[in-house]
C-alpha cells in the first residue's frame, strides 16, 4: 500500500516533514526531516504549528495502530 498526501501549502509541508521525522528509520534521517520542517516553520504562524503538531500526531498515532 502506498501513502500518498497532496501538498498545497507550507502547514502540509510542515505536517509532513513533523511525521516523517517521528517515523524516520534513523537519527540522521530524523534530523534531515527536522531541518526542512523548522525551515518551513518560520513561514508558519505559532497557532498553524500547533495545528500541524496535533495532527502530526494523530497521523503517527493511527499509523502505529495499524
Amino acid at each position: 500500500m502506498t501513502n500518498e498526501m497532496e501538498i498545497n501549502n507550507a502547514s502540509d509541508a510542515f505536517t509532513l516533514a513533523i511525521h516523517l521525522a517521528a517515523t524516520a528509520p534513523s537519527n540522521d534521517k530524523a534530523k534531515e526531516c527536522l531541518k526542512y520542517a523548522f525551515d518551513i516553520a518560520s513561514k508558519l504562524d505559532p497557532k498553524e504549528i500547533g495545528l500541524c503538531f496535533m495532527s502530526a500526531t494523530v497521523v503517527t498515532e493511527m499509523e502505529s495502530n495499524q
